[in-house]
């Protein structure tokens, strides 16, 4: 690494001097032969790049610089000043384009500098470029063009000026609100976008007049219009010269210091109280800063004015970029081709851009940037690091790599793609030399991304983090690949929790993209050995990089081991893989020690023996070579430096023990403590902390500091240094190894000592009550938040579990202080810390456990401990089950959650028994006690059963015996849609994205969109063929497949005609023979990841594996006899088998359930004992799932072949898969979908390589989960305004609910034990009818048969059990006549009427219109009569007779087709996809409003919703009657999944799509903010089964089913959450 130094020129002249250089600048010669016009493009110096000044030879400054002392120079004095004379003040108008214009643009100068000569080169009128250059450029012809002028002459002859930037500011405020143009007219500044163009001391007047503007009435509204500013070497942080021109002034005649000079010196307080206050208001504009990177001439010598740190704000957005200019020019320019004044042209040309008319394009890609950000879970930009490192370099150096035939051949673009592998030792620069490589091909126009691994920040050692940085740079390099990622986050898609490997297969390695982008990506990563897992991430370059969708080059930068080294020669195999040492860098070093050397006062002679005798002893090392001039630049003579050239140690750990010992010799007692907890807080922080964090996390035992920065190079020295966006860190990785490694030393750091010290300072700072008020005030970078986010990293590496760490614990999750901190995670979006926690918790607890062994009882503090173990579970169920209800409303943990979470959970004995009267929701009917692994449980119909399952992208694929297939939403699950293939299906595939599916029936194969549901291709089978295995393959441009008559066949969707073909009939014939083998009928196939491999299962013959890329047998599978060795003759058959996806093992199931892992090269394998039917291995490749007959399911660890998780339920598993984020387990059991989602599972999802932070996240003992699910509700029934519900379950059982009173009952159950699909009560409720599955009637009365010692007792009698057989679907409604006199049952195309007196039909009816779809309702004011809703109309007929009697219409607004195809898109059918004519003329569901005063109908699949008040239905006989109902507005439609009703005070019930209960009030217009929110449903409660169920009373309280029990929600819907 290129060392640079960060010290105080205290000599050097103020950086806003502004004085003209007397002649122009010299041509820079050329770097290394290079052209100039490289040389000036490749250029980037930054101001801390220069020598720090020998501080024993001061330069002088002569007189001349101030004033002149010569006639020429006196005249050249006189004609400066006319030419200042002649430059206005004020605002004044430059040009103006008429009424055309669009925009302002306001320049204003800085110290020294005036309206006009600041802008133009040389003072020459001809070079004023905003007024001669800019007008003539057509992106910025129509902005109006101002110059603001005030006097900052610091030459002015007077007494000491008391005008400061806050009187300038105020001046151009004034102007900006009251100006006049030269017509007398008003400026009338304010009616349109204004941005500034701000050069030096301009850019504070600019800040602190948009500040005051901001709080002032009066110009409040002439500052709103400001939408850019563009700062030109500004000095934002000031500059240490500033004092040194205000000295010079002071002693000069009739010169005096000047206040606004003052206010530039470095740090000054009127500098910090603008950046303070700027921060808050500066993110609604866009911040562009240019900074310089020449020295300025001053009088003999030159100066370099303002540093790249003072230039720039370091803001989010912000744009930077250097400009090859000194501190005056950086605002002049020679010509319209000047390279800079056409990078502050462009930038303009953009702004204005933005500000003459929303640009849709713009708009649509800002969107998009936004979209692949959350999707990416990227919330940092490599930027920062780059420049860390680009700072550091030095002109001249590093360019070597360029000529560097390894590096050529690794750029150049028509060779086949590489990696290249650059290794050196530490501190040798091999980051400056990555952000060199970075610049340059960045500047030659190449597609560059990078990252950089660093070990101070663990957010920062993640292959999943660097993943996710390169492609979000790809997209913003690679305008498709950022609309492919857009359109995945569209579909919900989520990869903040994804693994390397998953993600690798994701974005890289399927066709993601349809189009390559213009050129190769050229990656660059560096320091690979301070990831985490390196090894991770080089195993996924384990294929051609040519097979990659993206055109790939890699650079890998490290230390040299030989782990890497063998790493690298496997990657060799697939790649071209080239290794370059560094040990080339002595040039680099040797210029670096010129240029130091070159300020050092001496002889040539003498400075060629430093520079001699400092290179032989560099090593290559760049840091020892910076430490030692560091130590040279504090000599006072020669003989010292000779004397520190002698002494200074060649080896690095020598020279840490000089720092620390000159670090801690003459230091107080108080420093060295100070000392001491810096570089604790700097080597154990989990990641580098800010300034202000540091600062906080210092308090209260150290005060408020007036400079942070200061003061840690005063009491760390070299040890330390702080980056130019103020982040603290070590100066390298062996200064933190070698405080670490050293125990002796006085600042020595005891690793496990200081992480309990940082626990505990963190969580300390976690409990204060206060703290709820603010948390929505808090800056994201507080210390607060890291804390937050880092006392369980913390608590992990602390060395024993002590009494102090349990007392806090316990104190922390006692209290309130636990939900204020899930709150603030919340809010920042760090939920995945709560696995990270509970995960510290349990380590702490067994550590604690283990050391209370050899303790008294007395002393094990049990409760406390039960107490962390019950939380550390929850911490995990409250991510899983309600992650996202807090990642969108974070309060909800106070009021809403803990009602939601299980009796014995502490966060409901805590929070949820104990807060009941604060809550806005309580919860009553559930039984369960504990929390459970299940998400959900889905029906795909009970007259249908689940055949396989499997899952990619957003979609979960159900394929049943009927043939139909059912889609999933992953997100919300719910049933999607139906796709009927309309034959019996063998098999089912999804591209890897999901987007296609493909299905192989009995005589066709169809390829279907999943989105749409439409079937984009037809494919006539082979005839006799059975497909065993398909896969999507070649970029999902292939459909491959394997079928029972041992041919492999293929299908392109480009040449669909073409039909199926076989690449090779050759493959899978087996000619040679085994004794007792046959080879039958595969039972089992499987194809690999990329469809290079596939192994075939045989009953009665060994398991076989082949390639495919080029045929030909691998090897067969032959049993182990016992653990020593395999039998060579030994074979058993295969039931299942599966691939992993990276590892190249075959895993399977013997005929004797045993499960095995095999490699088919390397001919080794492992087994145990599972008893096992199904066997489906997980995504990422770290756990396979089992299955038995028992319905018994295990979760294995692949690695170590071990159980670490056991789920008992009733009824065998059919299929089994995993999800794509590999978090949830989904199995088939009969006509169910169970979507379970086990601890274990959570915790390796949200984790994944991250999980190091916590230390390597193993099991040693399986956990064991025994789900006892009830049969499920399939049919829920309320007493009209009672409390009284009954229920009816898929096993024929049918109970009765007081829950006022909590009594249960069961009033009888079906003798055939056949599902109830339909319950309802007559009005008075004493009867209740019910209708089965297979047609069976039942009504029956009920009388309560009440005791005072005794529960309810219910009197049950049978009033009529009968079966009925209706055609066309059979019974379709149930009603049940008010008094129980009859009861009506209707089919699709007719209806009966019973007498329940008589038992008998009465009346029956068929209906003219068979397809016309019909809801039924009793009349709610005549109880003679039956309504039928219809599209557009209702039929009211009579009960006794079913006689129509009377008819309403009523007109409905027509559907535009966008709905339409949302409908098609997102609502299941049984019968498949709806035509539009069926969805548009469809009713969906009739609702009586709970008061009974309207009726709610859905029509359209819900997408129109309508109310029509019962007073408007007593329709008269014999007349068509025409309705008008109330149509709810599309805009409270939209929000609506569920209707639930009306309450008696008129307000509509709804459940919104975020499951939200919601309520708005009929009549208060279509204005969507007047929807108030109660509550939410949690995910595991919501379904599509569950959520058609549910039930609303007239108080206002939910029946909702779960798990075969409802659940009683009660809430006043009158509050809104």
């Amino acid at each position: 690494m290129v060392w640079r130094k960060f010290r105080n020129k205290s000599h050097q002249a103020d950086p806003a001097l502004n004085i003209e250089p007397p002649a122009a600048l010299p041509d820079r010669p050329n770097l290394r032969g290079r052209s100039g016009s490289e040389a000036q493009e490749n250029i980037h110096r930054s101001p801390t790049q220069k020598s720090a000044i020998s501080t024993f030879a001061h330069l002088p400054y002569p007189t001349s610089i101030l004033r002149p002392n010569s006639g020429a120079d006196a005249e050249r004095s006189r004609s400066r000043s006319r030419d200042r004379r002649l430059d206005p003040l004020g605002l004044n108008v430059v040009y103006d384009p008429g009424p055309a214009r669009t925009v302002d643009i306001i320049f204003v100068h800085g110290l020294g500098g005036t309206s006009r000569q600041t802008w133009s080169k040389n003072r020459n009128p001809d070079l004023f470029w905003p007024q001669t250059w800019l007008p003539s450029e057509p992106e910025t012809a129509c902005a109006r063009i101002l110059s603001f002028g005030y006097n900052v002459n610091f030459k002015s002859i007077g007494p000491k000026s008391l005008s400061g930037v806050t009187d300038f500011a105020k001046d151009l405020l004034f102007e900006m609100r009251f100006g006049k143009d030269n017509k007398s007219e008003d400026l009338n500044i304010g009616k349109i976008p204004v941005i500034f163009v701000v050069h030096s001391m301009g850019g504070l007047v600019a800040k602190k007049a948009y500040i005051l503007g901001k709080d002032d009435n009066e110009y409040r509204s002439v500052l709103s219009s400001v939408s850019a500013m563009v700062f030109l070497a500004t000095p934002h942080r000031g500059t240490g010269l500033a004092e040194i021109l205000n000295k010079i002034l002071s002693v000069s005649i009739a010169l005096s210091p000047k206040q606004y000079i003052t206010e530039l010196n470095k740090n000054s307080p009127a500098l910090e109280e603008i950046n303070e206050q700027f921060r808050h208001i500066a993110p609604k504009i866009q911040i562009v800063s240019f900074y310089e990177t020449l020295e300025t001439p001053l009088g003999i010598m030159k100066l370099m004015v303002l540093d790249k740190d003072s230039s720039i704000l370091g803001y989010p957005d912000e744009i930077s970029k250097q400009l090859y200019a000194d501190h005056h020019d950086v605002c002049k320019y020679s010509s319209p081709q000047d390279p800079n004044y056409i990078s502050v042209r462009n930038i303009l040309a953009a702004l204005v851009a933005r500000c003459r008319a929303p640009d849709p394009a713009f708009s649509k890609q800002a969107e998009d940037f936004k979209k692949v950000d959350v999707l990416l879970a990227v919330y940092e930009r490599p930027d920062n690091d780059c420049s860390f490192f680009r700072d550091r370099w030095m002109p001249d150096t590093c360019d070597w790599i360029l000529s560097d035939p390894s590096f050529q051949a690794w750029a150049d673009q028509s060779k086949p793609a590489s990696i290249l592998w650059l290794h050196a030792l530490p501190a040798s620069g091999k980051s400056v030399l990555c952000s060199y490589v970075i610049n340059y091909l960045k500047e030659s126009g190449a597609l560059c991304q990078y990252f950089f691994f660093r070990f101070g920040d663990q957010a920062k050692r993640s292959p999943t983090e660097l993943l996710r940085s390169i492609a979000s740079q790809i997209a913003r390099d690679v305008p498709s690949f950022r609309r492919r990622l857009s359109e995945l986050s569209d579909d919900g898609l989520r990869l903040d929790k994804a693994d390397a490997r998953s993600l690798w297969k994701a974005l890289f390695v399927t066709k993601f993209i349809s189009a390559p982008p213009p050129g190769p990506l050229y990656w660059v990563v560096d320091a690979l050995d301070e990831s985490d897992h390196p090894s991770v991430l080089l195993e996924l370059f384990s294929i051609e990089l040519s097979s990659l969708c993206l055109p790939i080059r890699v650079i890998f930068t490290s230390r040299h081991n030989q782990k890497l080294s063998l790493a690298f020669d496997r990657l060799a195999v697939h790649n071209t893989v080239r290794s370059l040492a560094l040990d080339t860098n002595h040039s680099d070093i040797s210029i670096y020690i010129e240029k130091e050397v070159e300020y050092i006062v001496g002889t040539v002679e003498f400075k060629r023996d430093v520079i001699t005798r400092i290179l032989e002893r560099a090593n290559r090392n760049f840091l020892w070579v910076h430490i030692t001039l560091q130590e040279i630049c504090q000599c006072h003579s020669s003989e010292e430096i000779d004397q520190i050239l002698r002494d200074v140690p060649p080896e690095m750990e020598v020279i840490y023990e000089r720092m620390q010992k000159s670090i801690t010799q003459n230091a107080k007692p108080s420093e060295r403590e100070l000392a001491r907890n810096i570089l604790m807080w700097t080597t154990c922080a989990r990641r580098s902390l800010y300034l202000h964090e540091l600062a906080e996390a210092l308090r209260p035992d150290f005060p408020v500091f007036l400079d942070l920065r200061r003061t840690i190079g005063y009491t760390c020295g070299e040890l330390i240094v702080v980056d130019a966006k103020n982040r603290v860190t070590m100066v390298h990785q062996t200064a933190r190894d070698y405080l670490i490694n050293t125990p002796d030393m006085p600042l020595s750091i005891h690793p496990p000592r200081a992480h309990t010290e940082l626990f505990r300072r963190s969580i300390s700072v976690l409990m204060d009550r206060s703290l709820r008020s603010i948390l929505r005030q808090i800056d994201i970078k507080s210390f607060l938040l890291y804390a937050a986010t880092s006392w369980a990293y913390h608590l992990n590496l602390t060395l024993n579990a002590s009494d102090e760490s349990l007392d806090l614990l316990t104190a922390f999750f006692r209290g309130p202080f636990v939900l204020t901190w899930i709150n603030l995670l919340a809010i920042a979006e760090q939920l995945k810390v709560l696995v990270y926690a509970s995960h510290a918790l349990e380590t702490f607890t067994k550590r604690r456990r283990k050391g209370d062994i050899a303790k008294s009882p007395l002393l094990h503090r049990l409760r406390d401990l039960e107490t962390l173990d019950l939380w550390a579970l929850d911490l995990l169920k409250l991510i899983g089950k309600f992650g996202s209800n807090l990642g969108s409303n974070p309060e909800s943990i106070y009021k809403i959650i803990p009602q939601f979470c299980p009796y014995d959970s502490m966060m409901y004995q805590q929070f949820g028994q104990k807060s009941i009267s604060r809550s806005v929701v309580s919860v009553t009917g559930i039984s369960s006690t504990s929390w459970d692994d299940s998400l959900a449980k889905l029906s795909i119909g009970n007259d249908n059963q689940g055949l396989s399952v499997s899952a990619a992208g957003r979609y979960i694929g159900i394929l049943t015996i009927t043939g139909t297939i059912c889609l999933i939403d992953a997100l919300t699950l719910q049933i999607t849609r139906r796709i009927p293939h309309n034959e019996i299906v063998s098999t089912m595939a999804f591209s890897s994205d999901g987007d296609l599916l493909v299905s192989y029936g009995f005589h066709t194969c169809k390829v279907w969109h999943t989105a749409s549901g439409k079937q984009l291709h037809r494919i006539p089978n082979p005839v006799g063929s059975r497909a065993l295995e398909m896969k999507f393959t070649d970029n999902d441009s292939t459909i491959l497949m394997c079928s029972d008559d041992k041919l492999i066949r293929k299908v392109a969707l480009e040449r669909i005609r073409d039909g199926w073909q076989t690449p090779d009939p050759a493959i899978l014939r087996e000619e040679s023979t085994l004794e007792g083998a046959y080879t039958n009928t595969p039972c089992w196939i499987a194809f690999n990841t990329n469809a290079s491999y596939i192994a075939v299962a045989y009953r009665g013959f060994p398991l076989s594996v082949w390639g495919l890329d080029k045929p030909r047998l691998i090897g067969r599978c032959k049993r182990m006899t016992d653990q020593r060795r395999i039998n060579r003759n030994a074979w058993t058959g295969v039931d299942r088998v599966t691939w992993h996806p990276y590892s190249g093992d075959v895993l399977g199931l013997y005929n004797d359930g045993c499960a095995f892992k095999w490699h088919p090269f390397e001919d080794e394998s492992q087994e145990v004992m599972a008893g096992a039917s199904e066997i489906v291995c997980s995504p990422d490749g770290v756990f396979f799932a089992t299955s038995d007959a028992n319905g018994v399911v295990k979760l294995w660890n692949f690695q170590h072949f071990s159980l670490v998780y056991q789920l008992m339920y009733e009824n065998p598993v059919t299929d089994l898969a995993f999800s794509p984020d590999c978090r949830q387990l989904y199995d088939i059991r009969g006509s169910f979908c169970n979507i379970w989602e086990p601890n274990v599972l959570i915790r390796m999802s949200e984790t994944d390589e991250r999980a190091s932070e916590l230390g390597s996240i193993t099991h040693t003992s399986a956990s064991e989960v025994d789900a006892k699910l009830l049969s499920p509700i399939v049919s829920l029934a309320a007493v009209q305004n009672g409390n009284l519900y009954c229920v009816g379950n898929d096993e024929g059982f049918v109970q009765i609910f007081d829950p006022t009173k909590g009594y249960t009952t069961e009033l009888w159950r079906s003798a055939t034990m056949m599902t109830i699909d339909q319950l309802v009560f007559d009005q008075s409720g004493q009867r209740i009818a019910a209708t089965e599955i297979g047609g069976k009637v039942v009504v029956k009365s009920i009388k309560a048969l009440t005791s005072n010692t005794q529960p309810f007792k219910w009197e049950v009698n049978t009033i009529l059990d009968t079966r009925v057989n209706l055609e066309s679907g059979g019974i379709q409604g149930l009603l049940l006549h008010p008094h129980s006199k009859f009861l009506f049952l209707p089919s699709q195309t007719s209806a009966q009427v019973w007498s329940l007196a008589e038992k008998e039909i009465c009346a029956s009816t068929i209906f003219k219109n068979p397809r016309t779809i019909r809801k039924w309702i009793n009349h709610p004011l005549d109880p003679s009569s039956i309504l039928a809703f219809e599209y557009g109309l209702i039929v009211m007929y009579r009960w006794q007779n079913l006689t129509e009697v009377a008819t309403g219409f009523f007109d409905l607004p027509e559907l535009q087709p966008a709905n339409l195809d949302e409908i098609s898109s997102r609502r299941p059918s049984g019968q498949g996809l709806l035509s539009p004519s069926e969805m548009e003329c469809s009713i969906d569901r009739v609702l009586l409003s709970q008061c009974g005063t309207y009726i709610l109908a859905e029509f359209a699949l819900g997408k129109q919703i309508c109310v029509f008040k019962t007073a408007a239905l007593s329709l008269p006989e014999g007349i068509r009657t025409v309705l008008e109902p109330t149509f709810l507005p599309s805009a409270i439609v939209c929000r609506v999944k569920v209707t639930l009703g009306i309450l008696p005070t008129d307000h509509f019930v709804f459940v919104n799509m975020e499951n939200w209960v919601c309520t708005w009030r009929l009549g208060s217009g279509d204005d969507a903010p007047k929807i108030r929110q109660h509550y939410f449903l949690p995910r595991d409660w919501v379904n599509a089964d569950c959520l058609r169920l549910c039930l609303l009373l007239a108080d206002g309280t939910l029946l909702c089913p779960k798990d075969g029990e409802v659940a009683v929600i009660r809430s006043d819907l009158r509050s809104d959450w």
